[in-house]
């Protein structure tokens, strides 16, 4: 076979160059091209297929139509199910319709706050059935989130029944659904002939629809089973007995060995109300042991008041509680007298749950948002202390550092993983039921850690500025001296200079006067006498006062100074000789057992005066 020429190759390279250029502009201009590149499945005309899309895919609007049996409705959408699943419609016209309207509904399709959903733009109503039959679930099919939005049946227990606390007419009934495997919620919109007595520990089948809570990551948060009316409930197994007609246990004897209880059955309690926060939970004190009661339902009671409780047990790390119980008041009374403790007592668990008191001082006092948290120290140990926020609670701030009080309250224990019976993982506290269960004492004295802490600082500034005051003031004093000694060497060395004159000039008048004139000798030797003594004089009042005047130059140096100044201009020649090394005062100061500023003034005073009796003829003393 002929190889092909080159020109029929080059031909063939821009064709199919051609091609493909005009395959790039077709699918550029193609609307849907997005769409493609996501392959969703056409038609949409089933809720399955819906279900079926990923977020991706649903965020994209596709359009749909499919019909169906509505399960649920609401003021802002509504629930319907076909033959193969059932799906959220948002219309909030959803009014209109009742159950077992069967619907067609016009609409696109979006990601939904967790399955996907359509967003109805028209909705007619095209007959009405009975509703399809629902699915049976487990509470772990439940948990998985898979049934969102599916008309499905369940069985359980009724643990709980919560009346709506208003009159808004989208309030609803909230049931605790204890199933074999987990406890779900269920709201019930319309209660129209309900008799919670009937209901309460009765076992039932529910037909409703599953809808899930989410976060805003579109993740399960939980489950709630959304129930039209009491219709889709089916009492299988009446309640036995009233739930306070069960036999009596005392507090301390639940969940003991072979004490007949346990978490599946109510059990009924009494005793006198120690603490209550109404609609959450209440303490319950029995003797000398007590328990957490968690409720729903409010009643009127007040402190002291003896109530029956019938509630299921429950288990914590620290003992058990009674939780989804219901309260039946008996008679009023007075609180119990709380037992007197110490820290450590409250520390190691011992008083779970009860009334007790307890003196200590305050350490610290802490505003958070709940309410006031205090430190209060003990003789055993440092105690949290808690007030829930109230109108006074405020006034617990007030309270000095070291304040000596008396704190009333119930001992709260937390434990973190198992407690065998060591308290090296307890977290205990005192809970306050109002500010009168804190009593003063005892005012703190003055001498708190912080007023010490205060004055000692004071003291120190104190003893600062007096020292850098007392070093300011001599250093005035010592530049004073100084300026007075530099002032008394200049007059010193002048009159000494002057003395030194005159003695040469009575010298020279002694050497002229002729023998003969014994008088005219006497009175110059007087002269002489009065020099001699006005120099001495002179010497004692210009005495160094600062011993540190003269330390800078040694005493040598100083002497032969002071002889050029006094035989200035005059025929005498000084001559300096000595042995040794010359020191200054301040070299000297090392040597032991020598003064030397006072040594070193009053030598150079002698060698001044003896200099100056040398050249002027002035005797020296």
């Amino acid at each position: 076979m002929a190889n092909p020429s080159p020109r029929r190759n080059g031909l063939r390279r821009r064709v199919a160059l051609l091609a493909g250029l005009l395959a790039l502009a077709i699918g550029s201009l193609n609307p849907l091209r997005g769409l493609q590149s996501v392959a969703i499945p056409v038609p949409l005309n089933t809720a399955a297929s819906v279900l079926s899309l990923t977020s991706e895919q649903a965020k994209h609007g596709p359009t749909t139509q499919l019909q169906g049996v509505v399960t649920l409705r609401n003021g802002v959408g509504l629930v319907i199910q076909d033959s193969t699943a059932g799906i959220w419609i948002n219309f909030p016209q959803s009014g209109q319709f009742t159950l077992g309207d069967e619907v067609e509904v016009h609409g696109k399709v979006g990601p939904g706050q967790y399955s996907p959903e359509i967003w109805a733009t028209s909705a007619k109503k095209i007959g009405h059935r009975a509703l399809p039959p629902p699915k049976h679930v487990s509470f772990r099919q439940l948990s998985s989130g898979d049934e969102d939005a599916q008309y499905v049946t369940v069985e359980g227990v009724v643990r709980s029944i919560q009346l709506p606390i208003n009159t808004n007419p989208r309030a609803r009934t909230w049931f605790k659904l204890a199933m074999k495997d987990g406890i779900v919620d269920v709201a019930l919109r319309d209660t129209s002939g309900l008799a919670t007595g009937l209901l309460l520990d009765a076992e039932v089948r529910i037909n409703a629809v599953a809808l899930s809570s989410k976060n805003r990551d579109r993740q399960l948060t939980s489950v709630v089973l959304d129930m039209a009316d009491l219709s889709q409930m089916t009492v299988l197994k009446p309640t036995d007995e009233d739930p306070f007609s069960k036999p009596l246990v005392p507090v301390g004897a639940l969940m003991q060995y072979r004490s007949g209880t346990n978490s599946y059955h109510r059990v009924r309690v009494a005793g006198v109300v120690t603490y209550y926060d109404p609609g959450k939970r209440l303490i319950l004190q029995d003797g000398e042991k007590a328990i957490l009661v968690m409720t729903d339902p409010v009643i009127p009671i007040e402190l002291g008041d003896r109530i029956e409780v019938s509630g299921f047990p429950a288990l914590e790390a620290s003992g058990p509680f009674l939780e989804d119980a219901v309260l039946r008041f008996t008679s009023h009374g007075s609180p119990p007298l709380p037992t007197k403790t110490q820290v450590a007592d409250i520390l190691s668990g011992a008083s779970r749950y009860r009334l007790v008191t307890v003196q200590g001082h305050i350490v610290r006092s802490v505003e958070e948002p709940w309410g006031v948290e205090l430190l209060v120290q003990g003789n055993t140990g440092l105690l949290p202390v808690e007030l829930q926020k109230s109108p006074k609670s405020s006034e617990v701030l007030n309270l000095r550092e070291g304040t000596e009080v008396g704190v009333t309250g119930i001992g709260m224990v937390d434990v973190e993983g198992r407690w065998d019976y060591t308290p090296s993982w307890l977290h205990c506290k005192l809970l306050l039921r109002s500010v009168n269960d804190l009593e003063v004492l005892e005012l703190p004295s003055w001498w708190t850690t912080s007023h010490v802490v205060y004055l000692a600082g004071l003291l120190i500034l104190v003893l600062v500025c007096l020292v850098m005051y007392n070093q300011i003031a001599r250093w005035k004093l010592q530049v004073v001296l100084r300026e007075r000694e530099r002032m008394a060497r200049d007059v010193h060395d002048s009159m000494a200079q002057s003395f030194a004159g005159i003695g040469f000039q009575l010298q020279a008048i002694v050497k002229a006067i002729p023998e003969g004139m014994p008088i005219l000798s006497q009175e110059v030797a007087l002269a002489r006498e009065l020099v001699r003594h006005s120099h001495k004089e002179a010497r004692q009042s210009f005495a160094p006062t600062d011993p540190d005047a003269c330390q800078e130059i040694d005493l040598l140096s100083s002497l032969e100074t002071s002889a050029h100044q006094m035989i200035d201009g005059g025929a005498i020649a000084i001559t300096v000789s000595s042995i040794g090394s010359p020191r200054t005062a301040v070299q000297s100061a090392g040597s032991p057992n020598i003064h030397t500023s006072s040594v070193f003034a009053n030598s150079s005073t002698l060698g001044q005066s003896s200099v100056s009796a040398r050249t002027g003829g002035v005797p020296s003393d």
